[in-house]
């Protein structure tokens, strides 16, 4: 989908390994008892780009390396926590928690920085390109009160909605709408999948709508 960005923050996408061998008798694995077996469990986060990752570290330790790979579906903070438990071996990506590095990096020394992963991550506003065509000036945060209007939904409550995706996620946008003194509301999708359901329903129907959203990612189709 095309879209315009209104404001963007940058974080360099990192990799955290565990220190020392997990535990994997703390989690449903299906190899924890496997004798002699080289095991390693990954962290998967909810959305796709994440996903992608893993699934490509999956198949070179698997094919290439002779590991048994178990991958555990968790949320982005307690995803550090059951890595500094030994309950994960590694997060493939994080978009910046500078708390949970602090305490189980600097801190506890449990966790390792495994270095950038070579792309910097954005995450900003958008609104459809159709609609910066007719309104060029949406683009500067300070005219989105102009459209807060057009923006409104039934969920959010007479004011204008700004969509997120799931809570979970690394986000500022309340604290901004809040100290930019915006007329919106955000409003969780609950999860990049139902975010990008929106996103293509609002854009098929050609509605106006702002988003939070994420780059590099795994986009939601064009739209013009």
């Amino acid at each position: 989908m095309s879209r315009t960005r209104i404001t963007a923050v940058t974080a360099v996408l990192a990799l955290a390994t565990g220190c020392g061998a997990a535990d994997m008798t703390r989690q449903a694995s299906p190899f924890a008892n496997a004798q002699g077996a080289r095991t390693v469990t990954l962290s998967v986060q909810s959305w796709v780009g994440a996903q992608a990752n893993v699934a490509v570290a999956q198949y070179l330790l698997e094919q290439e390396l002779g590991y048994r790979v178990d991958t555990v579906q968790v949320d982005e903070v307690p995803a550090w926590d059951a890595l500094s438990q030994g309950r994960v071996d590694a997060i493939l990506e994080d978009w910046g928690h500078p708390e949970q590095e602090r305490r189980y990096v600097d801190d506890k020394k449990t966790i390792v920085n495994g270095g950038d992963l070579g792309v910097t991550g954005h995450i900003g506003w958008f609104v459809p390109t159709y609609f910066a065509k007719e309104h060029p000036d949406v683009t500067d945060w300070k005219n989105l009160d102009k459209y807060a209007e057009q923006f409104r939904t039934p969920e959010s409550g007479g004011k204008g909605q700004l969509l997120d995706g799931s809570p979970s996620y690394v986000t500022n946008d309340k604290a901004l709408v809040k100290n930019l003194k915006l007329d919106y509301r955000v409003v969780f999708a609950g999860s990049e999948a139902a975010q990008i359901t929106q996103i293509q329903q609002f854009a098929k129907e050609k509605k106006p709508f702002l988003t939070y959203w994420y780059t590099p990612s795994g986009s939601p189709r064009r739209c013009r």
